[in-house]
């Protein structure tokens, strides 16, 4: 998943990033960052438009601080020309839930500059935690998903995958899409037959990914406890 941002370099920002916790290298935030706002060509009648910074040979880092530990991720300058830069989340940015303080460090030689007012809001999972079933026992469950804050409803080529892992084997696997929605639940119904649930005692652990229509992953119940019980 992409989600694009503008920010000032020299003015006061106001950007929050949204991430669910446990996510693992499935969310890409674009940067476009602004150098001058407003700037109006030579020409007259011209319209006024943002100057954006010019990163050519910067290096460019987003920082995370959870607390006394910062969290560094360096971007990729998509358009070095047009301040665009690209960073994919650190899974470590996401293992704890919270509001996180965010600065992007633009540097070369002895140039450092920082760009702060962003925030890293990353949301607990809510309604999904440890599993337990019986061996030979249907189970049904609802799962609900948002993005940025908001209920999610599936595109018409997407799907919710549901896997259970053993090790790196997969022993079980659901996809789930529109026609397994429930209003009355506003989720998805994952329902397992008794058939499928009849995997031997232990604990394996299970996660739920989202498929995109242009086929990119993204996790959005990050991996738990899946039990099963004699």
């Amino acid at each position: 998943m992409t989600t694009e941002y503008s920010v000032n370099a020299y003015e006061s920002n106001q950007v929050n990033l949204y991430a669910v916790q446990g996510e693992s290298d499935s969310r890409t935030i674009v940067f476009k960052i602004i150098e001058k706002s407003g700037v109006v060509a030579a020409t007259s009648n011209a319209v006024p438009v943002n100057k954006m910074l010019d990163l050519t040979g910067f290096t460019v880092a987003l920082c995370v601080f959870n607390g006394f530990q910062k969290i560094i991720c360096l971007g990729t300058v998509a358009d070095p020309e047009n301040g665009v830069v690209e960073f994919l989340l650190d899974p470590e940015m996401t293992l704890s839930a919270g509001k996180m303080d965010c600065v992007i460090e633009i540097t070369k030689e002895e140039i450092d500059l920082r760009i702060i007012g962003i925030t890293l809001d990353v949301k607990a999972v809510s309604g999904f935690s440890t599993i337990v079933i019986y061996r030979n026992t249907v189970y049904a469950a609802a799962v609900c998903i948002a993005d940025q804050g908001e209920h999610y409803i599936l595109g018409e080529t997407e799907k919710l995958i549901f896997e259970v892992r053993h090790g790196e084997n997969i022993i079980l696997q659901k996809e789930l899409t529109n026609a397994e929605y429930n209003d009355d639940e506003k989720g998805y119904i994952l329902s397992l037959s008794s058939d499928e649930t009849d995997i031997s005692p232990g604990t394996y652990y299970y996660k739920i990914r989202l498929k995109r229509a242009d086929g990119e992953f993204e996790t959005v119940i990050p991996k738990k406890e899946f039990i099963i019980e004699e």
